[in-house]
């Protein structure tokens, strides 16, 4: 969860005006500030509390103001790496949080940001940031580790065309290779688009819980004797597989190889 911090009073707690900062960051300076004085109840009540109750607590301590920003509102300077709302984008992709940073990108080329600036078409200002466009990518492979993520299009198509050695420049290009490829061997591209980044990350942590509690079920039910207990943890571990079930069916870009 990430938050923009829109008041701070007299700059007290040294965060900049409309600075972007992860929630648990927040926390955790809250939590530094009571350590000092140990104040062990305030600690635990703060752990103890979903994240979104503790930032309003801390925000109400110290009389701050904050709006939550959805991430895929978010865009890291590729400079400074500043956390930006607003800035330049050059190719859709490339974010910079002003001209300095973008001049800097262009080897300190002060005039060439200028004209492409004035030509408005691959450098643009954005007071708020188009929602990116998320995708996961697979090729033809099961291990969770060739599943791979990307937030445009052409860094994915120049990654697929670099693995498949062939030139990919399109969804087209994708279908036309896996249609070439010998079915007998299950080679295919697979691109799924991630409309709901925050969503795919929630969703996906469920379902990888529930793979997760099947295996410690089991485990634990193999190491018991025939009894009620052990019945009792195999019909848990069987509804969790249930549960996985209904995960990859509602969810099917939740699924990385692990079943």
């Amino acid at each position: 969860m990430k938050i923009k911090i829109t008041f701070d009073p007299d700059g007290a707690y040294g965060y900049p005006k409309d600075g972007i900062i992860d929630a648990k960051q927040l926390v955790n300076d809250y939590i530094e500030n009571l350590n000092e004085v140990e104040d062990a109840e305030t600690i635990s009540f703060l752990k103890r509390q979903p994240l979104e109750k503790s930032v309003d607590f801390v925000a109400e301590m110290w009389r701050l103001d904050y709006d939550i920003i959805p991430l895929a509102k978010i865009r890291k300077c590729a400079i400074c790496g500043k956390l930006i709302t607003e800035g330049y984008l050059f190719d859709g992709t490339t974010a910079f949080c002003d001209k300095d940073c973008a001049a800097s990108f262009f080897d300190d080329n002060e005039g060439c940001v200028e004209i492409l600036i004035d030509e408005g078409d691959r450098l643009k200002w954005h007071d708020e940031f188009p929602k990116r466009e998320h995708y996961r990518v697979n090729i033809g492979h099961s291990s969770p580790d060739c599943f791979h993520h990307f937030d445009n299009e052409q860094t994915m198509f120049r990654w697929i065309s670099e693995i498949v050695g062939e030139e990919i420049r399109s969804f087209d290009d994708c279908e036309g290779w896996t249609r070439k490829q010998d079915d007998e061997h299950g080679l295919y591209i697979e691109i799924l688009r991630l409309n709901d980044l925050e969503k795919f990350y929630k969703n996906r942590r469920e379902y990888a819980q529930c793979l997760r509690d099947i295996v410690d079920l089991w485990d634990k039910a193999r190491r018991l004797p025939d009894g009620q207990k052990r019945d009792y943890l195999i019909r848990l571990a069987g509804k969790r597989y249930e549960d996985a079930n209904w995960y990859y069916e509602k969810y099917p870009e939740v699924w990385q190889g692990e079943i």
